[in-house]
């Protein structure tokens, strides 16, 4: 009985024994597998980055996942890149064009204004060159120049009866508004007669010379006045003396012989009131420029025999 009690006694001790003994056999496997309670996971781990570190594998899992984030984030980033590249690409792209339009806006007037001339013209530059080339021959030429002088004086005489001081010039003014605005007409008849086309404006010089003189006052103004009229005047003169004889269209010859008389009339007016304002006459300046070769020539004669000594 004692023997089976004992027995008794020492069948669940065994059990517990070889209870104990397997757990102990299984810590010692947890403990060397890394598994199986949070402090051997903890060693595990920690076992797997040291080596993970000094190799330089990647531990898997999350370290995984973590470099394949960083992986995306970078590809998201050379996308961004890629993405700013195109942008400036496409903002220097469109800085180009916009500088090349506006290269292009900014050359063309020049080339326009080049090819058309130097010389703008009140009315319009295409008015002004295709009065030039209707001008094919000199009567039709003198026709279009005489437009241009006849306008620009006619500006000029308006200007002069509004800011002359001297009765004499104004006078002389109002002689050459009526005179010349007559003969305008005529020499628009004689055009159409010619088949040539007058302009309707005059050169930028011409607009030049009358923005100057608008800036004169008083007596300076008389006098330069007097002073352009007198040296158009002397021009013009020649010019239908030249134009009465030589011109082959019949309404050219009688258009210039018409309308001489009144110029040579203005030129002697001109003078006149030259001479009142103070200015030289051009008697005294043919004769200064008459002394001055006769000066220049007894010099050149002079040297020519010092050398020739």
């Amino acid at each position: 009985m004692v023997t089976e009690s004992r027995r008794g006694m020492s069948a669940p001790g065994g059990r517990k024994w070889c209870l104990m003994t397997k757990h102990v056999i299984a810590l010692a496997a947890a403990a060397a597998l890394g598994i199986g309670t949070l402090s051997g996971t903890s060693r595990a781990a920690d076992e797997t980055n040291r080596v993970g570190a000094q190799t330089g594998s990647i531990p898997s899992g999350a370290g995984t996942m973590g470099q394949t984030g960083a992986a995306q984030q970078t590809g998201t980033s050379g996308s961004g890149a890629a993405g700013s590249s195109r942008s400036d690409m496409n903002a220097n792209s469109g800085s180009s064009n916009t500088s090349d339009t506006s290269n292009t806006g900014s050359a063309s007037p020049n080339n326009v204004g080049s090819t058309s001339g130097d010389v703008s013209f009140k009315g319009g530059s295409g008015d002004m060159r295709e009065a030039i080339q209707s001008a094919s021959d000199p009567d039709k030429l003198f026709l279009v120049c005489q437009a241009i002088d006849n306008q620009s004086e006619i500006q000029l005489a308006q200007l002069a009866q509004d800011k002359a001081q001297d009765p004499q010039v104004k006078q002389f003014a109002q002689r050459l508004l009526q005179d010349h605005q007559q003969a305008m007409n005529q020499l628009q008849t004689a055009a159409q007669e010619c088949g040539v086309q007058l302009p309707h404006g005059t050169p930028a010089i011409k607009q030049q010379e009358l923005k100057v003189l608008q800036s004169l006052n008083g007596k300076e103004f008389d006098q330069k006045f007097i002073s352009c009229m007198r040296a158009a005047h002397a021009k013009a003169v020649n010019e239908y003396q030249d134009e009465a004889q030589l011109a082959k269209d019949p309404h050219v010859k009688d258009f210039a012989s018409k309308t001489l008389p009144a110029l040579q009339e203005h030129f002697q007016m001109s003078e006149r009131t030259a001479t009142a304002l103070g200015l030289p006459s051009g008697a005294e300046a043919q004769t200064a420029g008459a002394r001055m070769s006769g000066e220049s020539g007894s010099s050149s004669h002079g040297n020519t025999s010092g050398s020739n000594r």
